[in-house]
């Protein structure tokens, strides 16, 4: 019997794959059943608006990998990954009965010739996972995918996946013209499928389209033209995630005109490494059992923190901390628990490993709500020392004052590669979390920042509407000596080179006078990148839409020999674009012949006293309350 359905099988698989570029060409046709093709035009769809659109403000489709047999028959180590990330994304709606390896969303056991055969495999799988039969499934779903990628017959089948992903997002209540964001959420084979159907979904549904891969196999699909932003999160242990850029010579570096590396060198692609994640068995993706080193949690609770980080920093996930306090929250409560969540933040930094005192989040608490709190973030390889005596002279002047370690600095360890880890999606979800907490602690909340903390309050600017007043000083959208056409190719080249490291003064390395104890004496190379990144990314946001914050002061330095103040001008334009009498600016006169770094007191050439009274005047002269 098993022989007879081995040899049964293996002819079927023979079959899928002579017959696979031909399926949707079928379908496409109308030889197949006429309710359930296009007419032979790829247009959009007519499916009837719901009668109850869905409250969401987020909706997710998931497209499963290679593994899944059917709509309603995936893997089973899938299912509690997408029960728990179902109840981790507040506001977002999650789609998981998608065959993407189909035209029609009916799958293999569905009525189709064979389909007896693929129902015993599956049965067989049900009772043993590892199953070799089940290779079978992977084997011809995996020929599917190479049809998504195939120039030839790739647009005909991601047209028949896309109708089947545009109309489950209307049956789920998603309202067309909405704008309300979508994000495909394709694990292996589906990070192609993905890929290849956001040609047809973004233009149908008139809003911004994600893509989040999960060990996605990827690869230089045109579709990636509509998309807002990839998302590639993969792990060090899975090789198969890489094939995309081995397979396919659109993601081969010597083709900068592919899709993939045109929206790459616009900043719209963030590879983000989980850790030793594998593609299958133990310790992947969906692994909820084995312990992940260096965390608390599993593996599986890193994939979907990573994913809430993603979707939090593109402001897809309510603030509910901040949505409290303005709510009307009893204030001596909010600055209790805001100091409290402060205090905690500072025992988690005294308890890891390696982080210096002076590495420390600062708090300058008065003891109670005040009118005013100051939220001021350090720049790159600094601590949050450097804000220390300015944000003092704020506290003397009534306002509780929060100064926040970023992700990755502070450590005693001066020369660690520790910056290497850094993503935008951490700084976004971290400075989110930052004002959420300064609620609590003010009746009106500013957030300001230099350098790299000057692109996080930038951040704040384009997305929090309950923040009165945003002030960006000498944002680092991109780096003075290099014209600002290239800044998106500086951060995807940065990432093709070996990870060096750069010191700020390669002469003197920890002994340069530009270097303070509190700070690193360097960062390596692919850090750079990172920072870069983070500025495209609010730069694309700040094109897109208007700023949120209610006031924006935006600092720039007329000496300043780091930043690109040309770029910083065009982000302000674009923000004074859509909201002029909200933006202000400033510049310190370049016959001040101030330093980039014009806040630590030890910088080389700082006019302490004229710059901190300047900053102070314009924080606390521009009370919106």
């Amino acid at each position: 019997m098993l022989i007879s359905l081995l040899t049964v099988a293996i002819g079927l698989l023979l079959i899928a794959i002579i017959l696979a570029p031909l399926g949707s060409m079928i379908w496409f046709a109308g030889w197949g059943n006429p309710d359930a093709q296009p007419g032979g035009r790829l247009e959009e769809p007519g499916i009837a608006a719901p009668a109850q659109p869905s409250a969401a403000i987020h909706f997710m489709v998931y497209l499963s990998g290679i593994g899944a047999i059917a709509p309603n028959s995936i893997p089973e180590e899938e299912l509690p990954f997408l029960a728990n990330l179902r109840a981790r994304l507040k506001g977002t709606l999650l789609i998981d009965n998608v065959f993407p390896y189909s035209v029609t969303n009916l799958g293999l056991t569905g009525q189709r010739f064979f389909h007896q055969v693929w129902r015993a495999i599956e049965k067989m799988r049900l009772q043993n996972p590892n199953t070799t039969l089940a290779l079978l499934i992977n084997l011809r779903n995996a020929v599917q995918v190479l049809v998504s990628a195939d120039k030839r017959y790739g647009p005909i089948y991601n047209f028949g996946v896309a109708h089947e992903i545009y109309r489950k997002l209307i049956q789920a209540g998603y309202p067309v013209g909405s704008g309300i964001p979508v994000t495909l959420l394709g694990w292996s084979g589906g990070g192609q499928i993905a890929a290849g159907a956001a040609y047809y979904v973004q233009p149908w549904i008139h809003a911004p389209l994600r893509i989040i891969s999960l060990g996605g196999v990827i690869s230089d699909d045109v579709g990636l033209l509509q998309i807002e932003h990839l998302y590639h999160l993969y792990g060090t242990r899975d090789p198969l995630q890489g094939l995309g850029e081995k397979l396919f010579p659109g993601r081969w570096p010597i083709m900068p005109q592919s899709p993939w590396w045109r929206i790459n060198l616009q900043g719209k692609i963030s590879l983000i490494n989980l850790g030793p994640f594998t593609h299958n068995g133990a310790r992947n993706y969906f692994d909820l059992t084995t312990p992940l080193p260096g965390t608390t949690g599993k593996y599986a609770d890193k994939t979907i923190q990573t994913i809430e980080q993603i979707l939090a920093a593109n402001g897809l996930i309510a603030d509910r901390a901040a949505s409290a306090s303005r709510a009307g929250a009893d204030p001596a409560l909010a600055f209790a628990q805001a100091v409290t969540d402060t205090q905690t933040l500072i025992a988690d930094e005294t308890t890891q490993v390696g982080v210096a005192a002076s590495g420390l989040t600062r708090l300058l608490s008065h003891g109670q709500v005040t009118d005013h709190v100051i939220v001021l973030l350090h720049g790159l390889t600094n601590s949050p020392q450097q804000f220390v005596e300015l944000g003092k002279l704020f506290y003397q002047r009534g306002a509780n004052v929060l100064i926040p370690r970023l992700p990755h600095h502070g450590l005693a360890d001066r020369t660690t590669r520790d910056l290497t880890q850094m993503t935008p999606e951490e700084l976004f979800v971290f400075v989110n979390q930052i004002t959420n907490l300064a609620h609590g602690l003010g009746r009106q909340v500013t957030v300001a920042g230099l350098s790299l903390g000057g692109i996080l309050a930038a951040w704040v600017a384009q997305n929090r509407a309950d923040v009165d007043l945003a002030v960006p000083i000498a944002p680092m959208f991109g780096l003075a000596m290099l014209p600002p056409q290239l800044t998106g190719a500086l951060a995807t080249g940065v990432r093709l080179v070996p990870n060096f490291y750069l010191w700020w003064d390669p002469r003197t390395r920890e002994a340069s006078p530009y270097v303070y104890p509190f700070a690193y004496p360097g960062y390596p190379l692919h850090a750079l990148a990172a920072v870069i990144q983070t500025g495209l990314m609010v730069k694309r946001q700040a094109r897109q839409s208007a700023p949120a914050a209610q006031h924006i002061m935006v600092i720039t330095n007329g000496n300043d020999r780091a930043v690109s103040n040309p770029e910083v001008y065009a982000v302000t334009q674009l923000w004074r674009g859509f909201k002029p009498a909200r933006v202000r600016t400033f510049q310190f006169d370049a016959q001040l012949k101030q330093p980039h770094d014009l806040i630590t007191p030890q910088s080389p050439g700082i006019k302490m006293n004229l710059v901190y009274a300047q900053l102070i005047e314009l924080i606390m002269g521009n009370e919106t309350a």
